[in-house]
């Protein structure tokens, strides 16, 4: 490789050598009345202008704004940063819903690591595209499940595909971090497997079946390791110890997993954003499911405590900040508004669908424009 083809490819530091090299030249042919003299005859280099500081990208849905909610047209829920400088795009879900090409969006994929909120948020955008010629497809959870009927609202993988956009989301089920066979009982998604790495290993066997690789990737874990938590309480412990919230162990626990699983999906997909959905507080009645009656048995049916939700949402802030990913505040968003964006105790209504949605294509659309210009 010769010098010049060397310096063709590396712009940047040919454009330093170039300004530091005419910087010094400068120096030789200045006179000597053009030099600069401290008041002790020390000799001052004339001062040169610095390069620009990088700016830092714009994510509009992490500065503080405000949040305009619209129960009876829900795809006009809006969020308005206080920066006037750094405002979201408001029309992709428009154009999702009418099938408008964007051009950052042609022949791109997201894919979700998650839980049911996740799920029904495939769910919605396909049911808000379904008039512009948006399509569900599902698969088996694996091999053992191949001939039961694919339910929307259980745990299949499943993709929406947006010809007309050239877009597709796809969704994978975890039932948290644990590597304990604790829902062994619990009727699908959980049950066959429920163990993470276990579950993981089909995950990376679905994943290679997928149309194209993902532009951006979505993980979240929390509600369902705040229900092992509470689970293990009921199994292992005194029934009338009730615990307000979390336990250091087990907190340390969850970010060495939720490390973990960051790790193999950067492995997975090393040229891919991640991007994290804080989880939300639920209602009072969050813990339906949960309760020590049903079929997910946990101590008290109090696994979903806004201390306890709290906390974990602490640590998955630690995680999005020590390993660099994107965030997507949601749980920060809504966190007063419940009401107005759940429609049961857990899982978001239209309303809130539609501002994760905005949020999503957001993020995409703005890694997208960064690779196309």
């Amino acid at each position: 490789m010769t010098v010049l083809s060397s310096l063709r490819q590396r712009p940047v530091r040919t454009f330093l050598l170039v300004w530091t090299a005419l910087a010094l030249c400068s120096l030789v042919f200045l006179e000597p009345s053009q030099l600069f003299y401290a008041a002790d005859g020390t000799l001052l280099f004339p001062s040169f202008p610095s390069l620009p500081e990088p700016q830092p990208p714009c994510e509009p849905y992490t500065k503080p704004g405000t949040l305009h909610l619209n129960p009876d047209q829900p795809h006009l829920t809006t969020y308005t940063p206080f920066d006037a400088s750094c405002q979201p795009n408001n029309t992709l879900l428009q154009h999702w819903r009418d099938g408008v090409p964007v051009d950052e969006f042609r022949n791109t994929s997201v894919l979700l690591l998650g839980d049911s909120v996740d799920r029904g948020w495939v769910n919605y955008t396909c049911t808000a595209g379904k008039d512009a010629g948006a399509v569900l497809r599902m698969s088996a959870l694996n091999d053992s499940l191949s001939t039961r009927p694919k339910n929307e609202n259980g745990g299949n993988p499943r993709t929406c595909a947006h010809g007309a956009l050239g877009l597709e989301v796809s969704f994978y089920h975890f039932c948290g971090l644990t590597d304990a066979d604790i829902w062994r009982d619990k009727p699908d998604p959980c049950n066959r497997p429920g163990p993470f790495h276990e579950r993981w290993k089909l995950f990376l066997r679905w994943a290679s079946s997928l149309d194209k690789p993902p532009d951006i990737v979505v993980i979240q874990s929390g509600l369902w390791d705040l229900a092992a938590f509470d689970r293990n309480l009921y199994l292992t412990m005194d029934h009338d110890t009730d615990l307000k919230g979390l336990t250091d162990e087990f907190i340390a626990s969850w970010i060495g997993n939720m490390t973990d699983m960051v790790h193999r999906v950067k492995e997975a997909f090393p040229r891919t954003s991640i991007y994290y959905r804080i989880v939300h507080q639920t209602k009072k009645n969050g813990d339906t499911w949960f309760r020590p009656t049903g079929n997910y048995k946990t101590k008290h049916g109090k696994a979903f405590r806004p201390l306890r939700v709290q906390q974990v949402q602490d640590a998955q802030k630690y995680v999005v900040e020590q390993e660099q990913l994107h965030l997507l505040p949601f749980g920060d968003l809504v966190g007063g508004q419940l009401d107005a964006v759940l429609q049961d105790a857990i899982h978001p209504n239209d309303v809130g669908n539609a501002l994760l949605t905005k949020m999503v294509l957001e993020a995409l659309w703005r890694e997208r424009q960064t690779i196309i210009g």
